[in-house]
Formats: structure tokens, sequence, C-alpha cells
């Protein structure tokens, strides 16, 4: 197959897949910003949210999901020493969908309307663009349409006769609640693949799983308070440890600021009770060490005293 051909393969081969409505949109929207061969392309989110009507959110969750479904290839595009990044977008086939470019069946699915010898009738213009193409006509979705003036659109399986029958859906990727509960709120990015992670999620015990767990709230704030710092790969934050340093800064036992209201308590129960307790709040008054503020003291305060045994 011609590497022009490659692109409206790709699309014609995104309308039959089982993905969802809103990923097709999003992945149709990407393939506008490529050339003809298919090649990366580098529109940035704001470019996909606008062009799609989506959130920026929205189209970065349909991106991943593409690119999971190995309908996408997404890369990161820049050159050393540059301050900016890209991602960059390739057209891909999933490896059960038998539709790469190479594929004899692919050539037999793409068919073009109107460009045989003598399709024309004589006086009359080519039409290269049919009628009915705003966006809620009915007519422009039963057809791909070429922004080529050397192509013609492409009939796609909605224009087939008994493409009406309800497709089946296809069965989505489940993984364990534990991961789950890893996953959803890690920091992530469009490039990052959950496989992946999980990958790397499987050769933990339970007592990593539970700390790679914990660790994700203190890494996702790290993250939003330090904005340019890149959200490391999942399956890295993982596989490399990353999540240790963050869990420990989880499980930690933070001592609370004792307030004056909390020092006068503690002393009017030792002046009426005579006793202390050292283990929970230091020495008493007149002993070395004594951490309550002097303004709180009285001059007979720790006279008598002795240790409280709780």
């Amino acid at each position: 197959m011609s590497r022009a051909s490659r692109s409206w393969t790709w699309r014609h081969a995104i309308i039959k897949s089982r993905l969802s409505p809103t990923t097709r949109h999003v992945l149709l929207t990407i393939s506008v910003f490529m050339n003809d061969a298919g090649d990366g392309c580098y529109p940035t989110t704001k470019q996909l949210a606008d062009a799609t009507g989506l959130s920026e959110r929205s189209v970065c969750t349909h991106i991943e999901a593409a690119r999971d479904a190995g309908w996408l290839s997404v890369s990161v595009h820049g050159f050393k020493g540059q301050k900016w990044k890209n991602h960059q977008y390739e057209a891909a086939w999933p490896e059960d969908e038998g539709t790469e470019p190479d594929d004899k069946k692919a050539l037999k699915e793409v068919q073009q309307q109107g460009t045989e010898a003598r399709s024309v009738r004589p006086g009359k213009a080519l039409n290269l663009f049919p009628k009915g193409t705003e966006p809620d006509d009915k007519k422009a979705l039963k057809e791909v349409q070429s922004t080529s003036p050397v192509t013609t659109p492409i009939t796609n399986s909605m224009s087939e006769p008994g493409s009406d029958a309800p497709r089946p859906s296809r069965k989505k990727r489940e993984y364990p609640e534990a991961f789950e509960a890893f996953w959803q709120p890690y920091p992530r990015t469009p490039i990052m693949s959950k496989q992946e992670a999980f990958d790397a999620w499987k050769r933990l015990d339970t007592e990593q799983r539970a700390a790679c767990v914990a660790a994700v709230p203190a890494f996702a704030a790290y993250c939003k308070t330090n904005p340019d710092y890149p959200p490391i790969h999942a399956c890295r934050f993982i596989s490399k440890g990353r999540y240790l340093s963050f869990a420990e800064q989880t499980t930690t036992p933070q001592r609370r600021l004792v307030t004056d209201d909390d020092w006068l308590k503690r002393l009017n129960f030792a002046r009426s009770s005579r006793q202390w307790h050292v283990e929970n709040w230091g020495p008493m008054p007149g002993k070395n060490g004594c951490q309550i503020p002097e303004y709180l003291l009285q001059p007979s305060d720790g006279q008598g005293w002795i240790v409280w045994e709780a």
C-alpha cells in the first residue's frame, strides 16, 4: 500500500473499530493534523480540545484509551536543549485487528468512488466533495470525506447493507480493585501505559502494594506544588521504588503542636491532683527540659508533684 493512502486506511479502520464514539471522534480529529501518509503530528491538548469541543482532561482520557487499545502511538517530540516538548501522535493498528497498512485485507476495504475511467459523463464535473456536510447532516455520517483533490471519499461500513445491526461491544480490560486504587488518583499523562504500570504492580507483594497506594496522595501533592515537574511514569514509580519515600511521609506520625490551652488543661489537672504525666507531657515544672511556656507557670507549680502512672 502506498504511504499516501495510509492515513485513509487508518480513518476507515477507526470508524469500523469498537472504540467508543467519543474516542473515535478524538482520533479522527487528530488525523486532521496528519499528512496523507499518516506520519507524526504534534497538536497540543488545547488545540485538540478546541477542535473536538471537549475539555483537555477528556481529550487526554480518550487519547489514553486509544493508546491502550493500540490505535495510537504516542511519544514525546522535541530536541535536546529545547525547553519545549510536544506529544507526537502517529497512526497505529492493534495486533488483533489485522488492518496494518500492508495487510491485503485493508487493500480490499479501501474503496474509491467515482475515480474509475469514464465514470463521469461527458460535460459533467467530478464532484469531489458530496453535499450534506453540515455537522448534523445524516449523509455526512455515511462518508469519510477527502481533504485532497486527488483522493475521493471512502465508503465505510455504515453505508453497507445490513450495517444497522448493533455491533458487539468490545470487552473493556478490567484490573483488580487494589490496582485501581493506586492508578486512579496517580498524576498521569497521555503517554503513560496502564498495562505497563500493572505489569510492575504484579511484581509487588501485598505490603509493597499497600505502600504504593499510601504514597500516591503525597506524590500528587508534590506534583501540584511543583507544576514544572513532569510526573514519573507510573511503572517506574513502582519498579524503581520511588513510592517508598512518599509512603514514609504518609505513615510517619506527625506530632501535634501543643497550644497554650493544652498546657493550661494539663497544669490545672496537675495542680488539683499533684500528678504530672512525664511520658506524654515531658518534664514537670522546675525540672530540666520543661517545655511549658514560663508565662503560664505559677511559683508553686511542680512542688510536691509526683509522676502520674497512667
